[in-house]
C-alpha cells in the first residue's frame, strides 16, 4: 500500500488552514458558526489524504483553536462567551474526529483496492508465462525481472538443478539473475551447510542482514515436488506482500515445470523424428543396394560361368546390365553422401557464372544411359547466364530428371524447357508423361523419404531422396523448387535459378575447386 507521511499532511493542512481562516476572517462579523464549522472540514479532509489519521487529529485540533480563537465571541480568547456556543464548538470536535477517521479509512480501502488491481495485473501477466511459447532461458530471464519489479527487491536470484527441473534431488546452479549479484556467502545462508552439495528442499528460509534487507529463499514446488529455488533480497515484506509472492512462486513453479515438460517433448519428438527416419532409411536403402547389388552378383556370375555358352549379344547385353546397375548403385550411395552433407550442415554453395546451355550438358553427361529419354528446348535462354554453384546445380538437376525418367513410360520423352521468371531469373521445367503426383502429396514430395504417386510409383524404385537433396542443393544458392499444379498430363517440376547481373554477364565461368 502506497505510504503516507504524517509531516507532509501536516504541512498540507496546516497551508489549507491558513488561506480559508484569511479568507474567511474578514467577512466573520457576516458568516454564521455553523457556515465557519462546515469550511473547516476542508484541512481535516486533506491532513487525513495526504498524511494519515495523524496529521487529521493535528487539523482538528488547530481548527478547534482557529474556530475558537478566531470565530467565536469573545475574539483572541478560548472563552467561549454564552453557553450556547459550547454546543456548535463541541459538535465540531467530535464531527471531525469521526471525519478524519472515516476519510482514512475510505483512503486506505481504495489505496488497497488499487494495490489489489494491481497485484491482480501482475498475477495475470505472469500467468500469460504458463500459456507462451517460450524457451526456459527467456522464461527464467522474464521471471527474476518481473519478480524484482513487483516487489521492490534489490536482488532476485533463480537456481534450478543442474539436471533440470526433473532432477529435484541434483545440485542447483543459477540460471537467472536481476539487480545485484547474490554472492556465494548470502546464498550459502538460504542453501545447506557450505562445504555440501545444495540440493532443493520443500521449506524456505529468512535471514536478516542488518541493512535493513533480509535474504530469504522461497522454493518454487508443484506439488511436492522442488523445481526450483528464488533467493531474493530487500526491504523484509509484509503478511499482503508475503501472501502475494506466495502466489508468484506457484505461478512461477507451473510455468517452469510447464516449459520444462514442453522441452522434454521436443526432444522426445526429435528422437522419435531421428528413429522413424532411421528405420525408414535402413528400409529404402537396403532395398536399392540389395537389388542392383543382386543384379551385379547374378550377370557377373552368369559371365564367368565356363559351363553356359553366351553368345556375343548376350553378354553384351549382361555387360550393360552390370553397367547401368553399378550407375544406379553409385546414384543411392552419392545421394547418401549428400544427405550427410547437408544433415552436418557442410553445404555451401560456391557461385559462378555458367549458362543454362552448360547447366544442361552437365546435368545430361552426369545422368549417363538414362540422358537418351530426354529432350531439350531451351530456345533463345541456352546462353543465358546463371549465378550458381556448378556442382550443386548439376546434381539438382540429375536427381530432378532421373525422377523424371524413371516415373515416365517406357520409350516416352522427358522434355526440358528454359524461360524467364521474375525479377530475372530463370525458370526451367521438366516434364514428364509418367502418372503424375497426387495433390495430396505435391506439400510434402520434397521432403526426406517421400515419394508421391503410391504404391505403383514406389515399385519403380527410389529413396526418396532425390526431390528432397534437390530442393537443399537450389536454396543454397538462392534458388527454388516446386511442382506445377497445373500440369495436365504428367508431372511438371518447376526449378528457378538466379540469373547473373547484366555486369558480369562477360565474365568467364570459374573453376570450382
Amino acid at each position: 500500500m502506497p505510504r503516507r507521511h504524517s509531516l507532509s499532511g501536516s504541512i498540507a493542512a496546516v497551508a489549507t488552514m491558513a488561506v480559508l481562516v484569511g479568507v474567511m476572517l474578514p467577512l466573520r462579523s457576516h458568516l454564521e458558526i455553523a457556515v465557519v464549522a462546515l469550511v473547516l472540514v476542508v484541512p481535516v479532509v486533506v491532513g487525513v489524504v495526504v498524511g494519515g489519521a495523524s496529521s487529521g487529529v493535528l487539523a482538528v485540533a488547530l481548527g478547534f483553536l482557529a474556530y475558537d480563537l478566531l470565530f467565536i465571541p469573545p475574539y483572541g480568547t478560548l472563552a467561549v462567551g454564552r453557553a450556547e456556543n459550547w454546543a456548535p464548538l463541541g459538535v465540531y470536535a467530535v464531527v471531525m474526529l469521526l471525519t478524519s477517521r472515516v476519510v482514512d479509512r475510505l483512503w486506505r480501502a481504495e489505496a488497497s483496492s488499487r494495490e489489489s488491481e494491481t497485484d491482480t495485473a501482475r498475477l495475470f501477466g505472469l500467468s500469460e508465462l504458463l500459456v507462451a511459447d517460450r524457451p526456459l532461458e527467456e522464461l527464467v530471464a522474464i521471471v527474476v525481472r518481473d519478480v524484482r519489479d513487483a516487489f521492490g527487491l534489490s536482488a532476485v536470484t533463480l537456481l534450478m538443478p543442474e539436471g533440470g527441473a526433473g532432477d529435484p534431488g541434483g545440485t542447483v546452479q543459477v540460471v537467472a539473475q536481476s539487480g545485484r549479484t547474490l554472492g556465494p556467502d548470502e546464498l550459502e545462508l538460504l542453501l545447506p551447510t557450505a562445504g555440501s552439495p545444495s540440493r532443493l528442499r520443500t521449506t524456505s528460509r529468512r535471514q536478516p542482514t542488518g541493512e535493513g534487507e533480509s535474504l530469504e529463499s522461497v522454493v518454487l514446488t508443484v506439488g511436492d515436488r522442488p523445481v526450483g529455488l528464488l533467493a531474493i533480497a530487500g526491504p523484509p515484506l509484509g503478511r499482503r506482500r508475503r501472501e502475494l509472492l506466495a502466489a508468484f512462486a506457484n505461478h512461477i513453479a507451473l510455468a517452469i515445470e510447464r516449459t520444462t515438460l514442453r522441452e522434454q517433448a521436443v526432444r522426445v519428438g526429435i528422437l522419435e523424428e531421428v528413429d522413424r527416419q532411421r528405420r525408414t532409411l535402413l528400409g529404402a536403402v537396403s532395398h536399392d543396394l540389395r537389388t542392383p547389388l543382386a543384379t551385379i552378383k547374378a550377370s557377373a556370375t552368369t559371365l564367368l560361368d565356363p559351363s553356359l555358352d553366351l553368345g556375343r549379344e548376350e553378354r553384351a547385353e549382361l555387360v550393360a546390365l552390370v553397367e547401368s546397375q553399378s550407375d544406379r548403385l553409385e546414384r543411392v550411395v552419392a545421394n547418401l553422401l549428400d544427405l550427410s552433407r547437408i544433415q552436418a550442415g557442410a553445404l555451401v554453395a560456391e557461385l559462378e557464372l555458367l549458362t543454362v546451355g552448360e547447366l544442361l550438358a552437365g546435368a545430361l553427361e552426369a545422368l549417363g544411359p538414362a540422358a537418351g529419354s530426354v529432350a531439350l528446348a531451351l530456345g533463345s535462354l541456352a546462353g543465358r547466364a546463371l549465378s550458381i554453384d556448378r556442382v550443386l546445380a548439376i546434381e539438382a538437376l540429375v536427381n530432378v530428371l532421373e525422377n523424371a525418367v524413371r516415373y515416365s513410360p517406357p520409350e516416352a520423352e522427358v522434355t526440358v524447357s528454359a524461360e524467364l521468371a521474375r525479377e530475372g531469373r530463370v525458370r526451367i521445367v521438366v516434364a514428364d508423361e509418367g502418372p503424375g503426383i497426387r495433390p495430396e502429396d505435391r506439400a510434402r514430395v520434397f521432403d526426406l523419404f517421400q515419394q508421391g504417386g503410391g504404391s505403383a510409383l514406389r515399385r519403380s524404385g527410389g529413396t526418396g531422396l532425390g526431390l528432397s537433396i534437390a530442393r537443399s542443393f537450389l536454396e543454397a544458392q538462392g534458388g527454388s523448387i516446386s511442382v506445377d499444379e497445373t500440369a495436365a498430363v504428367g508431372t511438371r517440376i518447376v526449378v528457378e535459378l538466379p540469373a547473373a547481373a547484366p555486369e558480369r554477364l562477360g565474365e568467364p565461368a570459374g573453376e570450382r575447386s
